[in-house]
């Protein structure tokens, strides 16, 4: 096949992502940073403490950059190292004081270019650009599912009809129900009981279900229910991240995050202190998305449960 520039836009492409970044460089160089370096103090200043390998995949740059990147941090005393709370045999890496002090004036320095970026746009230009960009990124992913080998191709086995709503339907708490219990009995081996422990608060949920204060997110896969997660009011001032769950096909594309992402904003919009939810240490892709977005463990049990011995967890967020 081909090629000409209106088939394949991947040179301008490229030289117009290239401009935000060198603009960026140069914004970051007068609090002696760099891009890179700027990207790993977000997630440090939004994680509360990272493994060492964790910034590389975020950057997604190879481990001796990423430990470039970390040592330079810690040259300039941006960054420390210290034992994860959770896990003695762990070392996060942690904030030191310059490193929190520095957030401040670097955040300003990049929402200043934010806002001489977009100052010659209209409200309408930026969803015009979007909207023109989506067919070659569909183009691209059709091409990749076709003939691409390792990530590309992995991602066409996800059904391309993803929705997500908000509003209950006929059903739902049944499917969901079905979905929770079928899922978890092939992963877990837990039994029947599981079930009705989802059932009944999830049919109490629905049947005082308050939009205003609570939230739920249903995953839809080419119509089908393929994963959720709600936010449930516990007290004025708390809420409860519950029934968190993504069917196989639709695991390892950042969905997940993305989901904990909206109920955690969802929580600050409704001006809950804090969030909190109980899971167990069997489910660690969860625990990790749960502790990357700032959670932090508060209780733990073991408990004879659906059939099977697990050691609970209760995870909270601080909001305020």
């Amino acid at each position: 096949m081909s090629f000409t520039f209106d088939t394949n836009p991947g040179p301008a492409i490229h030289r117009a992502a290239k401009r935000p970044k060198q603009a960026l460089g140069s914004q970051l160089k007068s609090v002696d940073t760099t891009p890179e370096r700027f990207s790993v103090l977000t997630h440090l200043w939004e994680a509360h403490g990272l493994t060492r390998r964790q910034p590389a995949g975020r950057l997604q740059k190879d481990k001796a950059n990423g430990t470039r990147i970390l040592d330079r941090l810690a040259v300039k005393g941006l960054k420390e190292r210290s034992a994860d709370p959770d896990d003695r045999c762990t070392l996060r890496i942690v904030l030191a004081g310059a490193g929190r002090a520095a957030e401040k004036v670097s955040r300003a320095r990049v929402v200043e270019l934010r806002v001489r970026a977009y100052a010659r746009l209209s409200l309408a230009e930026p969803e015009r650009l979007i909207a023109g960009a989506q067919p070659w990124h569909s183009q691209s992913l059709r091409s990749a599912g076709r003939g691409g080998r390792g990530q590309g191709a992995r991602m066409m086995a996800v059904p391309s009809d993803i929705k997500i709503r908000h509003h209950w339907k006929p059903g739902d708490v049944g499917y969901i129900t079905y979905l929770h219990g079928v899922l978890y009995g092939r992963e877990q081996g837990w039994d029947h009981t599981f079930d009705a422990y989802v059932a009944g608060p999830l049919s109490d949920f629905a049947l005082s279900y308050q939009p205003d204060r609570e939230r739920l997110w249903i995953v839809e896969a080419n119509e089908k229910i393929a994963g959720c997660i709600a936010i449930v009011a516990a007290s004025p001032a708390a809420a409860q991240l519950r029934w968190f769950l993504l069917h196989p096909d639709l695991r390892g594309q950042g969905l997940g995050k993305r989901l904990i992402e909206q109920a955690i904003d969802f929580c600050r919009a409704k001006r809950y202190g804090t969030v909190f939810l109980w899971t167990v240490d069997a489910l660690p892709v969860a625990t990790h998305l749960y502790r990357t977005a700032g959670f932090r463990i508060t209780e733990h049990k073991r408990s004879a449960l659906w059939g099977s011995m697990v050691n609970e967890q209760r995870y909270e967020l601080n909001l305020r």
